[in-house]
């Protein structure tokens, strides 16, 4: 059984408010109605669109459609998850990740007893050694998982709007499109689209921008969630929110 329990809120989306809390096991998060955690008015959100589970004693997702998962911004096929994790699911739905310590019970020390019948009469009885204060290994582990969050976070910020610039998108998406053999057209659309949304941010219009980003991540079909300028515009969207 993990060491903490995991507490899924769905911020945003049409199912905003929905609460989840799994203590052990895994969930299924989809738009069927036999998913552990539904989200509804979605259609980026697939039937089956991933899994959250305990392995071990950490909390792990799984992304299982087409149309890709992301926390903190990155898309992910499997990713550890920690207090304060951000999970989009299809263009509407965000999910904040809690976690909640489960309180363990306290092992007795052992307190000296009298000499057994065997012990000599008199004889002195050694205390017990005691080694220095030392962390349980479950809030050893989610320390070191907020370690890598801090990391990943420093990591999405600084390639975040403010450090890529579009001439640098352009250039990377140019090249996916090149080496994947992808349609002139589409990539043309893409480029248009994600160039409309940076002028709108610009602009200060985030309303514009969130609706431009929005169209680069469905511009292609088969929808690419490794194209440079979808996760652009995936972690743009989720800096945004919908407005």
């Amino acid at each position: 059984m993990p060491s903490t329990k995991l507490k899924l809120v769905v911020e945003k989306g049409p199912t905003a408010g929905t609460e989840l809390t799994l203590s052990d096991g895994s969930v299924s998060v989809g738009r069927s109605p036999r998913s552990g955690l539904v989200l509804k008015g979605d259609d980026f959100v697939s039937t089956e669109h991933a899994t959250i589970a305990a392995l071990g004693d950490v909390w792990s997702i799984h992304n299982l459609s087409p149309n890709g998962t992301l926390v903190n911004g990155r898309p992910v096929t499997d990713s550890p998850l920690v207090n304060g994790d951000k999970i989009s699911v299809g263009l509407q739905h965000l999910i904040t990740v809690r976690t909640i310590p489960v309180a363990r019970p306290a092992v007795p020390v052992p307190t000296p007893s009298s000499p057994s019948p065997q012990s000599p009469a008199g004889a002195a009885i050694a205390p017990p050694v005691r080694s220095g204060p030392k962390l349980p290994m479950w809030l050893m582990v989610y320390f070191g998982f907020m370690m890598v969050a801090l990391v990943a976070l420093v990591i999405v910020k600084t390639t975040s709007a403010g450090t890529v610039g579009f001439a640098d998108v352009r250039a990377r998406e140019q090249q996916h499109a090149a080496k994947h053999d992808l349609p002139v057209e589409q990539t043309s659309r893409v480029l248009w689209l994600l160039e409309t949304a940076t002028v709108h941010e610009r602009r200060g219009d985030a309303r514009s921008a969130y609706e431009a980003y929005r169209e680069v991540l469905g511009a292609r079909t088969p929808i690419d969630p490794q194209s440079p300028a979808y996760r652009y515009a995936a972690a743009r969207i989720a800096a945004l929110g919908p407005k």
